[in-house]
């Protein structure tokens, strides 16, 4: 929630006293809640066993990018999984990275097919935002980043990782009507 915050409010072309203060207090109350109930020893131990398992991940991420250099242009195909043992005796099968994955699959080709959609979902947030839409545009910029760390493959059926990439990028490519000539002149120039 407080990085889809931050998301929201850097998307915000003037940020107002009111969002600072909004900000203040999310920032003063959930770690006041989290001290004052069971859940703060519960999410100490979390960030604690994510802070080892970001270091697990460089591992992953070092082993994809060495099966990336053995085919960079097209890639394993879409049915390579990661198969390997890591330092924690875990058996590894994905890459937690959407983005490596796509290098993985697909290569050199496959990351620029993806970076060519995520380029335009950008693009298109930021015109969600001038179109004072900016809720749906962080929609967006979230889920791009949440991938950096997360998912491997979001073309299969429909699952939770496939809605969560399609559709936020399907609301920021559905812009709204122009409400009013000036409207679509404010728009225009500030293109």
């Amino acid at each position: 929630m407080l990085c889809a915050l931050g998301v929201l409010l850097a998307l915000r072309s003037a940020i107002r006293g009111r969002h600072l203060l909004a900000v203040a207090l999310i920032g003063v109350g959930v770690p006041a809640l989290l001290f004052m109930t069971r859940f703060g020893d519960i999410f100490l131990q979390r960030m604690a066993s994510g802070y080892q398992q970001s270091f697990i991940r460089f591992g992953i991420w070092r082993h994809t990018l060495e099966l990336v250099a053995q085919k960079p242009f097209f890639g394993w195909g879409l049915d390579k999984q990661l198969s390997f043992v890591n330092l924690l005796g875990d058996t590894i099968s994905t890459t937690h990275s959407l983005y490596l994955a796509a290098l993985l699959k697909g290569g050199a080709c496959g990351m620029l097919l993806l970076a060519l959609v995520i380029i335009y979902g950008v693009i298109m947030a930021k015109r969600q935002c001038y179109r004072h839409q900016g809720l749906e545009g962080a929609l967006f910029l979230f889920a791009a980043g949440f991938y950096l760390t997360q998912g491997m493959f979001i073309i299969s059926n429909p699952a939770v990782a496939w809605n969560m990439f399609w559709l936020p990028l399907a609301v920021v490519l559905t812009l709204p009507a122009v409400a009013s000539q000036a409207d679509a002149t404010a728009f225009t120039r500030r293109r």
